[in-house]
């Protein structure tokens, strides 16, 4: 029960508390209970949850966005490929109407994520361009962009986009694609490609002799640990600091860049080794 006064806000509570409880008490005890009991009405409206995502709910991302604010990202997982030179298949494209229709979701800052079979590489690069470009510039000066672009493919691609049923400004692809985020991921490949590409960087890396796919794999390890700990932390390595790091665990071969200065004598970088033969002379 609420009382308005002007400049003050009384709030009465009828319990069957004790007497001896203290006001402040009584007051945290039924505050506390109202979070909950909303939080609980969240949950059963499906509020955050991937029911209320679908169909892209397979996933449901709570990720800090460049500015530092939390945002909701939805993700679909599919083994095909739902884009191709020809544009979007109906399915997705419906997907995402649906989906930032709804309710609770926040245009301009809750994302889509799409995750599927690496796309034909024009498909890839098109698709790619235009989800940028949406989140660059709005639906209407995009529709414009496009209009007079005379690439035919990225134009394909784009109009698959538009609404199914709204043919106005609102229905414009640009609104769909600005919350769209495609990713490619080799699903049928035990080892992803990219992470076998590391790998092989990673032999080319270590010395000849020692050049084995277990060391590889174990500085690969390391890598992803350094990664980690920076990510966690929120901090930064220089080539430089990681190279003298890996060294203290790993052979590595002398880096390309490293500048020689003389017979004998080797300069590497800030924070690395400087390596000497020493030469004797007699007589």
């Amino acid at each position: 029960m609420l009382f308005d006064c002007p400049g003050y806000l009384y709030q009465g509570l009828v319990t069957n508390l004790a007497r001896t409880q203290k006001p402040l008490s009584v007051r945290r005890e039924y505050n506390g209970r109202a979070a909950c009991e909303n939080i609980i009405k969240e949950l059963d409206a499906g509020y955050g949850l991937p029911d209320f995502w679908e169909p892209f709910g397979d996933l449901v991302l709570t990720v800090p966005a460049p500015s530092g604010k939390l945002v909701r990202c939805g993700c679909s997982v599919k083994s095909n490929q739902p884009v191709n030179s020809n544009g979007c298949v109906t399915e997705l494209r419906s997907a995402l109407w649906q989906t930032i229709a709804k309710t609770h979701f926040v245009r301009g800052e809750d994302a889509l994520a799409l995750f599927s079979s690496p796309l034909p590489k024009l498909a890839h690069t098109h698709l790619n361009s235009l989800c940028l470009q949406a989140r660059e510039i709005d639906a209407v000066r995009l529709e414009e962009k496009i209009a007079h672009q005379n690439h035919q493919d990225a134009r394909k691609i784009y109009q698959s986009f538009l609404h199914p049923n709204d043919s106005t400004e609102n229905g414009f692809p640009g609104h769909a694609l600005a919350h769209l985020i495609p990713r490619g991921f080799d699903f049928e490949d035990t080892t992803s490609r990219d992470e076998a590409e590391a790998l092989r960087l990673c032999r080319e890396l270590l010395k000849p002799s020692v050049a084995t796919d277990g060391i590889a794999g174990e500085l690969w390890i390391e890598t992803l640990k350094i990664a980690e700990s920076l990510r966690v932390t929120g901090g930064k390595i220089t080539r430089e600091k990681l190279v003298t790091k890996l060294r203290l665990k790993f052979q590595l071969r002398d880096d390309p860049i490293d500048e020689p200065v003389g017979p004998g004598f080797v300069i590497f970088p800030a924070g690395g080794w400087t390596k000497l033969k020493p030469c004797y002379h007699v007589g």
